[in-house]
């Protein structure tokens, strides 16, 4: 029998004849029908299968999670703190090194790895600071070359005109006068030709460190070329430009050289002037030459300066 509106259902009917024997006669007490609704069966089977297939997929899930959750402890995590360090690593600063964790395995690969990663990165940093010293060191080296005169040690030529032109520019913004001298070493040829030029430089060296020692740690002396040199005097007036030059001449007068004899001693010629507030350096070191010429035209072994910067005492 249906009903209207009611949805078929795929269905098996089987029926079992109920017999029993007794005293070899069989007797058919009735039949047992019974009937099987497979779509029951198949949405049964189906929900089943969505349960055990649900089921798994969330022990997948969380299985998942764990391995990566022990990856990242063990190797993630490390991995992550290796490129940090490797992308903050400067050679050139200060060493940090990459963090070491206790572990109960002494054989954690990963701390190895950090270990390993450490060892190369001081390593990188002691290179890197070493050659920077060395660089430091040549650098230094070549600007002395460059800024020092190979036999004397003291200023070369260069290096005496730019702080000529550093000291003029720091006199005219403080209102301070400088003075500026040339010195020639008298009869310099003649000690070259006839005691040698291991002489002749012996010579220079001990007159650049007698003057050296008549100066003030504000002057610059400078070796001008071959046996001519020039002094700055940053806020000298007459009477101490005066006194510098008498003491330069006694000073390298009082030198004593093996290959003299003794009636001989070493003399210097010298001219002077003060740098006027509306020349140039050059310009003043040129009027300074012209009275060092003529000294040497007077005599030598005698100083001249502008008639004007004669100190009073001496008129």
């Amino acid at each position: 029998m249906s009903f209207l509106g009611e949805k078929d259902i795929e269905a098996h009917q089987t029926s079992i004849d109920l017999q029993f024997e007794f005293s070899g006669r069989t007797f058919n007490v009735g039949t047992f029908e019974y009937q099987i609704n497979t779509d029951i069966v198949k949405r049964r089977i189906k929900d089943d299968f969505l349960i055990i297939l649900i089921s798994q997929f969330i022990k997948t899930f969380f299985v998942s999670i764990f391995i990566l959750f022990i990856i990242h402890n063990l190797v993630i995590r490390h991995l992550n703190e290796i490129s940090n360090w490797l992308n903050s690593f400067k050679p050139e600063s200060s060493f940090s090194p990459l963090t070491l964790e206790a572990h109960k395995g002494s054989s954690n690969e990963m701390v190895k790895l950090k270990s390993a990663i450490n060892d190369m990165g001081q390593q990188v940093h002691k290179h890197t600071t070493g050659l920077e010293k060395i660089v430091a060191e040549r650098t230094a080296e070549l600007e002395k070359l460059a800024y020092t005169d190979s036999l004397t040690g003291i200023n070369n030529r260069g290096a005496f005109l730019q702080a000529s032109n550093e000291e003029l520019s720091r006199s005219r913004r403080l209102s301070y006068d400088v003075g500026v001298m040339m010195l020639d070493l008298d009869h310099f040829k003649a000690i070259n030709d006839i005691y040698g030029h291991d002489a002749g430089d012996k010579v220079l060296k001990q007159v650049s460190q007698a003057m050296s020692n008549c100066l003030r740690k504000e002057d610059t002396l400078g070796r001008i070329g071959g046996e001519e040199f020039a002094i700055i005097t940053p806020g000298a007036d007459k009477g101490a430009m005066h006194k510098l030059a008498s003491r330069l001449q006694q000073s390298i007068a009082l030198l004593n050289f093996s290959f003299l004899p003794e009636d001989k001693n070493i003399t210097v010629s010298i001219g002077y002037t003060r740098v006027s507030n509306d020349e140039d350096f050059k310009a003043a070191l040129k009027r300074a030459d012209e009275h060092l010429y003529t000294a040497k035209a007077s005599g030598r072994n005698i100083f001249i300066t502008d008639k004007g910067f004669i100190p009073s005492i001496v008129s």
